[in-house]
């Protein structure tokens, strides 16, 4: 596609990855934390949450993982790329 901009994909390298995993691991820890508070108590807005959403589960063939989409994004992003590069 003509016009499109090209998103260039940044590499990571094993210090980053180390750091976004000891930040990653940081989050879950003190959310861990922060949820046990929660543990055995109300949950607010839950009917509301229960109107909105209903039983919206992804099932049966037409589901998908976050596998699946991360895939099919990155597809469309390397045939974009492509299609960019064959029209120059």
């Amino acid at each position: 596609m003509k016009g499109v901009p090209v998103k260039i994909k940044k590499k990571w390298n094993e210090k980053e990855d180390e750091k976004l995993v000891a930040s990653m691991l940081d989050v879950l820890n003190s959310g861990a934390q922060k949820c046990s508070k929660m543990e055995g108590g109300k949950f607010p807005h839950y009917c509301d949450l229960c109107t909105v959403f209903g039983k919206d589960r992804a099932n049966g063939r037409d589901a998908q993982t976050a596998v699946d989409i991360i895939s099919d994004i990155n597809r469309e992003e390397t045939e974009m790329l492509i299609n960019h590069l064959t029209t120059l």
